[in-house]
């Protein structure tokens, strides 16, 4: 691969369908932006800084031996996984809302990945699969 055709964020998407109908067509789902997107990388460090910071005003790490301590860690990688999941749809097909189409915006994302957590670990999946997203 010639290094000079390395771009500084990849805006390429990809298509991640969630529903089918009667003859496997997709009905619904999302088309978002990999990894090496500034989308995917913004989120996580903005993650990262967050999780730093909340470290710091308790003066250590959690007790990951503890109950508390590792449900604190098992939140926190799901609040990571459902900002990368909304940072990175670009769009979504086939959802309405009070008969439009659906915007993909933080509210409808957070209440549609909430309801179906599935959806989401299927957008941050396809999302992490570099190849999923051709360089450019």
């Amino acid at each position: 691969m010639d290094l000079n055709t390395l771009s500084d964020s990849v805006e390429s998407t990809t298509d991640v369908p969630v529903t089918w109908d009667d003859e496997g067509q997709p009905t619904e789902g999302f088309h978002v932006v990999g990894s090496n997107s500034k989308e995917y990388q913004d989120a996580v460090r903005k993650f990262d800084v967050i999780n730093v910071k909340r470290v710091g005003n308790r003066g250590r790490s959690p007790d990951m031996a503890t109950d508390e301590g590792a449900k604190d860690v098992v939140l926190a990688g799901e609040r990571r996984k459902l900002a990368i999941g909304i940072a990175c749809v670009k769009s979504m097909y086939g959802f309405t809302n009070n008969g439009e189409p659906a915007e993909a915006n933080n509210e409808t994302l957070t209440t549609v990945f909430k309801k179906r957590p599935t959806w989401l670990n299927k957008v941050v999946t396809a999302v992490e699969a570099e190849g999923n997203f051709p360089e450019g």
